[in-house]
């Protein structure tokens, strides 16, 4: 799901489902980004502004519009498992989950304000 035009929105929305040991909702993610050696948002952020020379100190917004993104794609396949348009069972708790996605941003944006 990338879009064209800016290349922050594509890195903040890969960023809200890399989850981090002690996260609120890490479970949600099926990214090894929890695994031991895998580089944490920090370091990804750091080669990205490395690599592509880009500044990156707007990153914070990106990664919550990322996280906000996330979320309305889980009620939409909430809505669908509810309406009964899906049978995929793990989609039964998307209201939870994407609640979840919603505080994450939250204390992101409270913590770094």
């Amino acid at each position: 799901m990338c879009t064209v035009g800016d290349p922050f929105t594509d890195l903040g929305t890969l960023l809200s489902s890399w989850y981090e040991p002690g996260e609120s909702f890490d479970f949600l993610s099926p990214m090894p980004s929890r695994e031991p050696g895998f580089m944490t948002r920090a370091e990804a952020i750091e080669r990205y502004e490395r690599r592509s020379r880009r500044d990156v100190s707007v990153m914070p917004y990106y990664y919550v519009f990322g996280l906000f993104k996330m979320a309305g794609i889980v009620q939409q396949l909430y809505f669908r498992w509810h309406q009964g348009q899906t049978q995929d069972a793990r989609m039964a708790g998307g209201e939870m989950v994407a609640e979840g996605l919603v505080n994450l941003a939250h204390a992101h944006m409270t913590a770094h304000a």
